[in-house]
């Protein structure tokens, strides 16, 4: 076995030859960093090994016999304006380390799902990577804590975390005792160049987080607070996230266009969400998204699977869709995702402006089933929107496309599907301008307008197939209150017995 056979190598410690018990009642805390001190790397064998925290040493590997070897940590008690001042209690710390791997290993805290009074909680990390660079924590299973389960953390610019890889790491069985609770995997303000890959996690308030929400400037009065710290270059590939509270994947507010001299692209790609509760103990709020993204610099979200979010989901806040996107800067890809039952909407897309500084392509996706708008733009300038293919069901009580407040934008080649009998149009286009709206096919089941337009100016609508279903239905193309729009070489089919008409108000 290659495992033992590293053990029995001279620059390997076994814990167990180190005095360590491993039978998850004793505490083998002293024993352990004893041998890590020793500057060896470290086997743990087949048992539970009982610890109240362990700092580990740079060039060095800490491995076990996968999930049958068990870290255990003590859980520490905190209250909740300690937690909010990132108080905790870690299995493994990775202080200003270097060139570290963890692997082959599982932690786990059972204790921290007890709460005993409501003004006390816990707040458990089981891998602490802290102003770290250059480490690997791979093939670990990570069970019933209520914190994060890894946290790559740096300091400032010239303390911080950098080429760290989480790749093949399982987290299960959570507890989300805290209100507030951070993400399973969490890359927080000064993390650049590392990826999170192959993994699963499930049952928690967020999967994978990255993001600053307490240190920022505003950029050019566009969106929230962008910090000066920030979180780039890093990716969420391949990964399966279900079953948490409020988000799949979170990128919020992590760097700016005010600081070019560094490339920022985050890539989210390849990655299956899905039941995303969308709850929220805030007044009027929702939480909810498979994917947001928000206040984030170059960015591509593409070849994701998302489903079932929002499933409790009532107001239209903090993106609640299965992709959401909001106050995002630079070059902005969406493309080739599969999005399904956002149950609000599938697509989401706030107050995104790109045209000084790249742009916003959103191309090759399927959205299918919403009860809300499936593709929501709002605040949208400089976009171009192509061959993505949107189907509303019988549920849906909104349009399947829904653009407000838009310009300069591009929505060409895309088949838009209504199969709905509410009164709602096909495509909804509200107070927006400069548009080219070319070569789309939308066909609609209900009884009004397949494309209504209102307020929208110098536009251009040309060369669509426009396919009213509905034999009751009262007008194809309806325009109110808009100017200065070319309407060209469009082809307009009708069921049986139904009108052909193009109105102007």
């Amino acid at each position: 076995m290659l495992i033992q056979a590293i053990a029995a190598t001279s620059s390997v410690i076994n814990v167990r030859n180190n005095g360590a018990i491993g039978d998850g009642v004793t505490d083998d805390t002293a024993a352990i960093q004893s041998a890590i001190d020793s500057g060896h790397s470290l086997y743990f064998p087949v048992g539970t090994y009982k610890v109240n925290g362990l700092n580990l040493h740079s060039n060095c590997t800490y491995y076990g016999d996968g999930e049958e070897s068990v870290i255990q940590l003590f859980q520490k008690v905190y209250t909740k304006n300690q937690i909010k001042n990132y108080q905790s209690n870690s299995a493994f710390n990775l202080k200003n380390l270097e060139n570290v791997k963890v692997r082959d290993l599982k932690f786990i805290c059972p204790s921290s799902k007890i709460r005993s009074t409501p003004a006390i909680e816990y707040s458990n990390i089981a891998i602490n990577v802290d102003s770290s660079n250059n480490c690997q924590i791979e093939s670990v299973t990570i069970e019933e804590f209520s914190g994060s389960a890894i946290l790559c953390f740096g300091l400032n610019d010239r303390s911080r975390c950098a080429k760290i890889s989480i790749d093949k790491v399982k987290i299960r069985n959570w507890y989300s005792a805290y209100e507030g609770s951070f993400p399973q995997i969490w890359f927080f303000k000064y993390v650049h160049d590392s990826v999170v890959q192959n993994s699963s996690l499930e049952g928690g308030t967020f999967g994978i987080g990255f993001y600053d929400a307490y240190h920022g400037t505003k950029y050019n009065g566009w969106g929230k607070d962008i910090p000066g710290a920030g979180v780039y270059r890093c990716a969420v590939i391949n990964n399966t996230v279900k079953n948490q509270t409020r988000y799949g994947i979170l990128l919020y507010c992590t760097r700016s266009v005010a600081f070019p001299k560094e490339l920022v692209q985050h890539v989210v790609r390849g990655n299956v969400v899905s039941n995303i509760l969308g709850s929220s103990h805030i007044k009027d709020k929702a939480f909810g998204a498979g994917i947001y993204a928000v206040g984030v610099t170059d960015l591509i979200i593409s070849d994701n699977t998302v489903s079932n979010c929002n499933q409790i989901t009532n107001v239209a806040s903090l993106a609640p869709g299965c992709i959401g996107v909001a106050s995002c800067y630079g070059n902005i890809l969406i493309t080739g995702n599969t999005c399904d039952n956002g149950r609000w909407s599938n697509l989401y897309l706030v107050n995104i402006n790109v045209e000084r500084y790249g742009k916003l392509v959103v191309a090759n996706n399927t959205l299918t089933n919403s009860i809300k708008e499936n593709l929501y733009c709002l605040k949208i300038q400089g976009a171009f929107f192509y061959n993505n293919k949107v189907s509303s069901d019988s549920r849906s009580q909104l349009p399947p496309v829904s653009f407000k407040s838009v310009e300069n934008t591009t929505l060409e080649g895309n088949i838009i599907f209504f199969n709905s009998q509410v009164k709602q149009d096909g495509l909804f286009i509200f107070q927006s301008s400069k548009l080219k709206i070319i070569r789309n096919n939308i066909t609609t089941l209900n009884p009004l307008s397949i494309n209504r337009m209102q307020e929208v100016s110098d536009s251009i609508i040309s060369d669509n197939v426009y396919n009213s279903a509905n034999s009751a239905s009262q007008e194809t193309i309806r325009f109110s209150n808009s100017k200065n729009n070319q309407f060209i070489r469009n082809s307009i089919e009708k069921a049986s017995g139904g009108k052909t008409v193009t109105n102007y108000y």
